[in-house]
């Protein structure tokens, strides 16, 4: 029987460890018809590897849009069959004209004959079967996706990081090096405790709040990123205790704060007319897409060393990511909202509570 538990947990690790070895953010161009595995692979694949993407429904538009401006996409990603022009045509045209953007065909079992001379015939294109997908969609429940890790690893992890080995022109297939599960890679036993000390990070400093590195001189503002502050240091403290038992809740709650904060504060932007609003919003999307991964890492851990793991790593990316995104991004929409000369809008917190 699938282990998909086990799968998506092997996944999300190995999609941090891609993520980790990418030198930047990948610009990519995804061609796709179909709205639905538009939304599935951006929001399992690509947000979480950090990319910024541009979606596209046909070949046509594609061809136009790289044609004009190559140079603004490190990869394309284009499904076989679409409207006015399919993957195929797409990447031998381009190839035409001399621009050799890294490709990746994405195509069902039926069409990868199809595919295979395009991929034979041109350098830094690869073909990508979409079967993990229907795992993906369903959660396992109706089968359909790959029948093993390994299965899904050579079907479909190892074209997309020699993909974009190629996009950001560095050799990033370590990446895919002992991602067997768990039990596989040590014969069925627990990590070793040498493994889980490489592995687990965590952070010397005590994680307290201090308004000098986060606050905005914005009360609602300042207020949200204190509550994610303050849980991130519970979580420090549960994990210090050795309080497993009582992780949950406090992660639950992280969780939440953190979700309804980012609605809310896109509402913020958007009734003051913050003219970064649609970038920023990305980037909350990229967050959470990684904190899902986190926290499937958390939830599937057995073993208390496993479950301190997780934990301690959930807690040094949100620590992290906070501290960066404060002082970047969030320090851009706070210098608009105090220069409005008429000052700024407020949204109700209430109606963003989830």
């Amino acid at each position: 029987m699938v282990n998909q538990k086990q799968i998506s947990m092997d996944r999300a690790a190995l999609i941090e460890r891609v993520r980790a070895a990418l030198p930047g953010s990948i610009r990519i161009l995804y061609v796709d018809d179909n709205s639905a595995y538009q939304k599935i692979v951006e929001n399992e694949l690509l947000a979480p590897l950090g990319a910024t993407v541009k979606k596209l429904s046909d070949g046509q538009a594609a061809f136009s849009t790289l044609k004009a401006r190559n140079d603004a996409f490190d990869l394309l990603i284009t499904d076989l069959d679409m409207p006015l022009m399919g993957g195929i045509e797409l990447v031998n045209r381009l190839r035409e004209i001399n621009i050799a953007i890294p490709a990746i065909i994405m195509t069902s079992y039926e069409g990868l004959a199809m595919v295979k001379t395009t991929v034979e015939q041109h350098k830094n294109v690869w073909s990508l079967h979409k079967k993990i997908f229907n795992a993906v969609q369903t959660h396992g429940n109706t089968g359909g996706g790959p029948e093993s890790w390994n299965e899904e690893l050579e079907i479909f992890w190892k074209p997309i990081v020699s993909a974009l080995s190629a996009a950001c022109k560095k050799d990033i297939s370590g990446a895919l090096t002992g991602q067997q599960s768990n039990a596989t890679a040590l014969g069925g036993g627990q990590k070793s405790a040498a493994k889980l000390a490489a592995d687990c990070g965590g952070i010397s400093e005590n994680i307290r709040w201090s308004p000098e590195i986060y606050g905005l001189d914005i009360p609602e503002v300042d207020e949200d990123h204190r509550n994610i502050v303050m849980a991130a240091a519970n979580l420090q403290r549960l994990i210090a205790d050795q309080a497993y038992n009582r992780l949950n809740i406090v992660i639950m709650a992280l969780l939440k704060v953190t979700r309804d904060h980012l609605a809310w504060e896109e509402e913020l932007q958007r009734i003051n007319g913050y003219p970064g609003r649609e970038g920023h919003a990305k980037l909350h999307k990229q967050l959470l897409a990684q904190l899902d991964n986190k926290t499937a890492s958390y939830k599937y851990a057995k073993s208390d060393d496993e479950i301190k793991c997780s934990a301690n790593q959930l807690t040094e990316f949100v620590y992290n990511w906070l501290k960066q995104h404060i002082q970047g991004e969030d320090s851009g929409y706070a210098k608009f909202l105090h220069k409005k000369p008429d000052g700024y809008l407020v949204p109700d917190k209430a109606a963003f509570k989830s």
